[in-house]
């Protein structure tokens, strides 16, 4: 792992990350990608939730190489399927530990959210207790993130609601 003044640098000193570094970081844990397909990664990563413009993401590679959470590297798809011009980029061994920790970091954050507001997680009975059916205002819907958000129904539930006028 690379060194800072002689010493081991602690991957929890980049934390927390950006969500836009975190998803280039996890873009490149699974392969080496150029810059365009650092975009349509964390784009599907995302589900279009997170879309990078081209000189964001060219900043962001910037700051990550002189961090030395990334490299350029020689690695390349076959000749058929690349351009000579493309620079291609890879995490470095610093560069995984990192993204491993904020990925440790964001899944006690989910916990603690999963906790605090009695969310569960996806498969669980939600609502009525019915499984598979969106009924009463517990009826969540799993984000990728990995905590559950309120949606509305898709057909009222046949079981009246506690508290609501003309119910028992």
């Amino acid at each position: 792992m690379p060194t800072h003044a002689g010493r081991t640098r602690d991957p929890r000193t980049f934390l927390p990350l950006t969500p836009r570094v975190y998803h280039v970081l996890l873009a490149l844990a699974e392969r080496p990608l150029h810059g365009y397909g650092v975009i349509l990664a964390v784009r599907d990563l995302t589900e279009g939730v997170i879309v990078l413009q081209t000189g964001t993401l060219y900043v962001l590679l910037r700051r990550l190489l002189d961090q030395q959470l990334i490299e350029e590297t020689e690695e390349r798809p076959r000749s058929d399927d690349d351009d000579e011009r493309r620079r291609y980029y890879r995490l470095t061994e610093l560069g995984r530990a990192v993204v491993e920790a904020e990925s440790l970091r964001l899944q006690s954050v989910v916990a603690a959210a999963r906790r605090t507001l009695g969310l569960r997680r996806s498969g669980s009975r939600s609502g009525c207790g019915r499984s598979g059916s969106w009924c009463g205002s517990r009826a969540v819907k799993l984000t990728t993130c990995g905590l559950e958000t309120p949606r509305r129904p898709s057909r009222p539930c046949a079981r009246p609601r506690r508290g609501v006028a003309g119910s028992r």
